[in-house]
């Protein structure tokens, strides 16, 4: 079975240059199917630096504005999962990636699309520094926004993203100030624990 596991992380890797060129495809399916399976195979840790390697990063984030829904979702998903890398990370930051995500969590009517960007998010902002880019971009109003959404997963990611950066004492007042505690305490009676 060990062996069998190498040689599908082998063929996984060599699959990646392949699915990294069909995210520029004119066809958003292939966009999609090849984003969601980049964001998969990034759940492995030589895999997910590997896919950073051949230009993922910023193909995913041109995909970010796109006007398929499916298409952004997945790419916010893969954005996430290549973020658990710090320097995949720093990377995302450095391409743009917090403006790109805090665009199209504005942009979006589509509930699963923003709590996916806000998911990423929360991954991206684990970083201090990057959090500093965040609030500079207004992205502490427009994740205080997303506490109004009528979805609990967006209301419960906005939350986590949120309580990340509330660790800095320099954004705390700004979390306020964008009238985060209202809304926090009407998110506390929710009857979804998770969000609580």
């Amino acid at each position: 079975p060990a062996a069998g596991m190498g040689l599908l992380a082998f063929q996984a890797e060599d699959s990646v240059p392949l699915l990294v060129s069909c995210l520029q495809s004119p066809d958003a399916t292939v966009q999609r199917l090849a984003a969601a399976a980049l964001s998969w195979l990034a759940g492995d840790e030589h895999i997910r630096t590997h896919i950073a390697a051949q230009g993922a990063v910023p193909a995913m984030m041109h995909l970010l504005n796109t006007g398929s829904a499916s298409v952004q979702r997945e790419a916010a998903l893969g954005l996430r999962q290549l973020a658990a890398d710090e320097h995949i990370r720093a990377r995302i930051v450095s391409d743009g990636g917090v403006p790109a995500l805090l665009d199209l969590l504005e942009d979006t009517t589509d509930a699963q699309t923003k709590m996916l960007t806000v998911l990423a998010l929360n991954w991206i902002v684990e970083d201090p520094k990057v959090r500093r880019s965040l609030v500079e971009q207004g992205g502490v109003k427009k994740l205080v926004n997303m506490l109004t959404s009528e979805h609990l997963g967006v209301q419960r990611e906005a939350t986590a993203t949120l309580a990340q950066l509330a660790a800095d004492p320099e954004i705390r007042p700004l979390i306020t100030e964008a009238g985060a505690l209202r809304l926090l305490a009407n998110l506390s009676e929710s009857p979804d624990q998770s969000v609580r």
